[in-house]
């Protein structure tokens, strides 16, 4: 449901470790204060979304820097995605995820939504990941991943929180090879600080 949704209503913007939030930046939906509600219905009538923007709430710079981030990264996207022109985060992107089944699930049907390909991973046919543009993986089971393969084929393979900060740095992550797991002829080895070596 929340992939037909065209409004995000949080109480606080700061809420980050959800896949709502992920799939509010990522689709561009409006992220607005639960204000819009009250003062809409006592209007009877939807008011002018801009106005509840978290960004434009008075008290959005007492929260924290993560809130600001996130307020501003919505408005980008929003806007981004209303432009003729616009394409999704991660559009034609291959995708590989590799996390518990509910959350797979999920984000499965996000990556869906930005009209990339989601890829699934069995280790014992590994083979139809070979291609893939990114992999993420959920910290709590990567005992479970190959990563030797993924470096082998040239696959960056980044924690799924990743996706977040793609989403927050607006698409433009300049120090993106910190948050990789392991070793990738796509970035530059003398710059390399592998958050997992044990591959």
């Amino acid at each position: 449901m929340e992939m037909l949704a065209t409004h995000f209503v949080a109480v606080l913007p700061d809420d980050t470790f959800t896949g709502m939030m992920v799939c509010a930046l990522a689709t561009g939906k409006w992220l607005i204060h639960v204000n819009f509600i009250y003062d809409s219905f006592r209007c009877k009538k939807f008011l002018q979304e801009y106005l509840y923007e978290w960004l434009k709430h008075p008290k959005i710079l007492e929260i924290d820097t993560t809130s600001v981030e996130v307020a501003k990264a919505a408005v980008f996207w929003h806007l981004e995605l209303d432009a003729l022109s616009a394409k999704f985060p991660f559009e034609g992107k291959q995708i590989v995820l590799i996390m518990k089944r509910k959350y797979r699930q999920y984000y499965q049907m996000i990556f869906k939504t930005l009209k990339a390909k989601p890829v699934t991973y069995d280790p014992r046919t590994p083979g139809s990941c070979c291609t893939a543009d990114y992999c993420f993986v959920d910290m709590k089971i990567i005992e479970r991943v190959k990563l030797r393969f993924f470096a082998r084929h040239n696959v960056p393979v980044f924690p799924y929180q990743y996706i977040l900060v793609f989403l927050l740095k607006r698409g433009q992550v300049e120090d993106e090879y910190k948050y990789l797991l392991q070793d990738c002829k796509k970035y530059a080895k003398d710059t390399m600080f592998l958050l997992n070596d044990t591959y």
